[in-house]
């Protein structure tokens, strides 16, 4: 008999099932690495071999047969992504294939993209649980799902209310109401803290990529937080004008200013219904944990400066930066609705690498397995969140250099920011955010 685990279930362990984020498959076209392949990406000026994996304008791939079927775990040295949080399992008795899954996927269908077989990924994650049960003949799962994943599986909830078949779920930075980043992805192109990862790059490929567009801030962002886009420009008698953006006016910067796919956009703003933003899983008996990141420097607002003239498509960018795990907002990822008490909060996380970052990857186990490993000093509850605020308050230095001259930084520790030989980002130093827009570089030190 399984204590843990309902009359008919087999003894033994609950099949865990880890549901990756955004570029957290990697991508094959036959024997050939796609993504994330480290080589290229440091040595292929402009990472055009890339190319393959866009979208066109009627959200279908250009190129076919791009195979999508191991996740993303280590590939530079010492940069994790999701290797260690399978280690983590394994070291309490987990065994991959067996009771140890994941769901490697075609991220740039995102959560609103159809195959050419009329499925989607929540169709096919449907398919992958019912495939875990038939083989180890439990009747629930338990889902560790990271960023982009935590949305797919709150989608596939939302669809299957009563057969979901998901007893206990972690939700690791997800971007429950959006993310501003993925508008500047889509606008000025983002490396999104990848070495060796160009951004311009990003940008061409990410144009027709649901995928991205799901990512963006919906409505219900907008009506909680406020504008993401800011314009500064001069009216006709030359003063300077600082606009904040109110929802249609962002819609019109993103579909004719620069001129985005407007049925990918209709598609994620129809996804990004008030009922599906604030859908509560434990209505349909999901066991509710979320893990949100916080005090590492993260895009809140996307200003673009048109002071000298230039076209929206040539203009400077100039970020803001909040609290948040260096890509999702906190106030985003913490508006899913779960008890205060399977709230936690990750202190100076890396988005990317939050599965397999200790501490985090730790309480996760913990969570799923009711093992008792220790978490460290940067995994806080929220009742010490309400009780002292401060530690989730982003708190550092910015700095603006707005010419050709590179920038810097290094820690106590030698972990460093600045421009990696390829001219790709260096981000080593955990809270640090590192944005560039042309000759422009703004970075965020935190203390």
């Amino acid at each position: 008999q399984n204590p843990s685990g309902q009359a008919g279930d087999p003894s033994g362990k609950r099949p865990v099932l880890i549901v990756p984020g955004i570029m957290g498959t990697e991508a094959k076209l036959s024997e050939e690495l796609l993504w994330p392949d480290p080589v290229r990406m440091m040595t292929n000026i402009g990472d055009t071999f890339m190319d393959p994996l866009a979208f066109d304008s009627a959200l279908s791939p250009e190129t076919e047969n791009i195979n999508f079927s191991k996740l993303v775990n280590e590939p530079f040295p010492g940069q994790h992504y999701y290797d260690l949080i399978i280690s983590e399992f394994s070291s309490q008795g987990y065994l991959e294939n067996q009771n140890l899954f994941t769901f490697p996927y075609d991220w740039r269908y995102g959560l609103t993209g159809t195959y050419p077989d009329g499925s989607t990924n929540a169709v096919r994650l449907q398919m992958k649980i019912q495939e875990i049960l038939d083989q180890t003949h439990f009747q629930k799962v338990d889902i560790v799902a990271h960023s982009m994943g935590g949305l797919l599986v709150k989608k596939y909830v939302m669809e299957n209310p009563v057969d979901h078949a998901i007893n206990k779920a972690v939700l690791v930075g997800v971007p429950n109401l959006g993310a501003p980043k993925a508008a500047k992805v889509l606008v000025a192109g983002d490396n999104m803290n990848i070495l060796g990862l160009s951004g311009s790059e990003m940008k061409k490929i990410a144009r027709n990529m649901p995928g991205v567009y799901d990512l963006l801030p919906s409505q219900n962002y907008f009506d909680s937080f406020g504008s993401f886009v800011r314009i500064l420009a001069q009216d006709d008698l030359g003063i300077q004008i600082l606009n904040d953006l109110d929802f249609s006016q962002t819609r019109d910067f993103l579909l004719s200013d620069h001129e985005l796919n407007s049925l990918a956009y209709q598609n994620s703003q129809a996804l990004h219904s008030a009922a599906f933003d604030t859908f509560d899983m434990r209505t349909s008996g999901v066991d509710l944990y979320t893990i949100t990141g916080c005090k590492s420097g993260t895009l809140g607002t996307y200003l673009e400066n048109r002071l000298d003239g230039t076209t929206p498509a040539s203009a400077s960018f100039f970020p803001k930066l909040i609290s948040g795990d260096g890509t999702v907002p906190y106030d985003s990822a913490n508006t899913i609705l779960t008890n205060d008490d399977k709230r936690l909060y990750a202190v100076k996380p890396d988005h990317g690498k939050m599965l397999s970052q200790n501490g985090i990857r730790q309480a996760i186990v913990n969570l799923i397995s009711g093992s008792s490993l220790a978490t460290g000093n940067n995994i806080i509850t929220r009742e010490q969140l309400l009780s002292d605020p401060g530690l989730c308050k982003i708190n550092g230095t910015g700095i603006k250099v707005l010419s050709p001259v590179d920038i810097e930084a290094i820690d106590n520790l030698g972990n460093r920011l600045g421009i990696a030989p390829d001219g790709s980002l260096q981000n080593d130093i955990p809270g640090a955010d590192l944005e560039i827009s042309g000759d422009h570089k703004f970075v965020f030190l935190p203390q």
